[in-house]
């Protein structure tokens, strides 16, 4: 017999263009309203995160589609977790998460969606996403870092996971985990969708 979380993820579908583009906005609000919450310039964001100033205004106008690498690099210059770019609503006090109301950021150049699947809170200890891969579907470019710790298991299809040059490929039960100050980057070398159960945690003190 199927269990409900295996059909959960069998149900679900592959990135619309529509729905990505309208999560691009989303998201793009969202990074504008954190930097000018802090009261940092886009010339500041963009020296701390190392991205051009042009970049990182089409990312706040919903005209650019950034990839999780990307992302990283904004959360880190904003002070925040990756997972404070997905909604406004932060709760200290959530304990559930309901599938129908979960965050989803779609990277279209990546043909990569994470979903959180923990709720959001202003500080975690750590974030707990489903990360789905559409075939030949990666993280691209170079390979990236930051504080904390990440693990995982492989739910559906192929990932190819390269660790500070070192590549590892993982199927179906397979599991993972390193520290992320170890450059990284990530997959679906197959020929359907690649789900992932990736979990990301805070650096002690952080």
């Amino acid at each position: 017999m199927t269990s409900p979380a295996a059909m959960q993820i069998e149900s679900m579908e592959p990135i619309d263009d529509d729905s990505a583009a309208g999560a691009d906005a989303q998201l793009g609000r969202r990074i504008r309203h954190l930097r000018k919450a802090r009261e940092l310039s886009l010339k500041d964001v963009a020296e701390r995160s190392g991205l051009s100033v042009s970049f990182i205004s089409q990312i706040e106008r919903g005209r650019s589609s950034a990839s999780v690498r990307v992302l990283v690099r904004i959360a880190n210059a904003l002070n925040v977790r990756l997972s404070g770019l997905f909604d406004e609503s932060d709760d200290d006090e959530a304990i559930v998460q309901r599938r129908e109301t979960r965050r989803r950021i779609a990277f279209r150049d990546t043909s990569i969606s994470k979903e959180l699947v923990t709720p959001t809170h202003p500080n975690p200890k750590l974030d707990v996403y489903l990360i789905t891969i559409e075939p030949g579907g990666s993280t691209g470019g170079a390979p990236y870092a930051h504080s904390g710790a990440e693990a995982g298991i492989v739910v559906k299809g192929v990932l190819e996971l390269c660790v500070e040059g070192e590549t590892h490929v993982l199927r179906e039960g397979d599991g993972f985990s390193f520290d992320s100050n170890r450059p990284h980057q990530f997959g679906n070398p197959g020929t359907g969708l690649t789900q992932v159960i990736w979990v990301n945690s805070r650096a002690a003190g952080e």
